[in-house]
């Protein structure tokens, strides 16, 4: 049985990568990735391999299986991509959901916010669900899509926000100030999912 050690997290035009021998985590922003998805393959699987050597990840042949976190929005086609591509670095792909991860309840909602869109997490009928809002529609106005979630689709009493937006703790402070809603994120947000996953230990 192949032993897990990496797991990596694509978040719209960010790769996030966990060695969970070193408990290290590895980031680098993707020319070729594009909400969550591959734009070219080709070009994708260079800068991967340049991302590999530069941060001197040791992957043996054959030799460790690989972790990959997804969300409900990342289609069969772009997973066969992903396949392919890390298949040349791991001897097996396991794909998990992000809803698998993140630990939520009835008052609470997490908030993914990147460059591009925001992903609201929820619970509704005993399960998590999911809705993603491009940020164009709103003009980029982050606050004003926030404040249009919680008036339309789901009001919680305490809110978590991670993703690779520079705006999170300025947004987490308006929550607080002007909305009167508990919001809350950790030091360092852009690696939420995958210290969720080393504190839950799954492997």
């Amino acid at each position: 049985m192949n032993k897990v050690r990496y797991k990596i997290f694509i978040n719209d035009n960010c790769l996030y990568l966990l060695d969970d021998k070193s408990n290290k985590i590895y980031e680098e922003k993707f020319d070729e990735l594009s909400q969550d998805e591959i734009t070219n393959e080709q070009k994708f699987y260079f800068s991967f391999n340049q991302f590999i050597r530069k941060n001197k990840i040791k992957i043996p042949i054959f030799g460790y299986k690989l972790q990959l976190i997804i969300n409900d929005k990342v289609n069969q086609i772009q997973k066969n991509k992903y396949r392919e591509i890390f298949l040349d670095y791991f001897r097996k792909i396991e794909f998990i959901n992000i809803k698998n991860i993140i630990s939520i309840n009835r008052a609470t909602s997490i908030i993914n916010i990147t460059d591009n869109y925001f992903d609201f997490y929820y619970y509704k009928k005993n399960d998590i669900c999911v809705l993603r809002i491009d940020k164009l529609i709103f003009n980029n106005n982050e606050f004003k899509i926030i404040v249009h979630f919680l008036n339309s689709i789901f009001t919680p009493k305490k809110i978590i926000l991670f993703g690779n937006s520079d705006n999170i703790p300025k947004l987490a402070l308006k929550i607080n100030k002007e909305l009167g809603i508990q919001c809350t994120y950790q030091e360092e947000y852009s690696k939420y999912i995958l210290t969720e996953i080393q504190k839950n230990n799954m492997s």
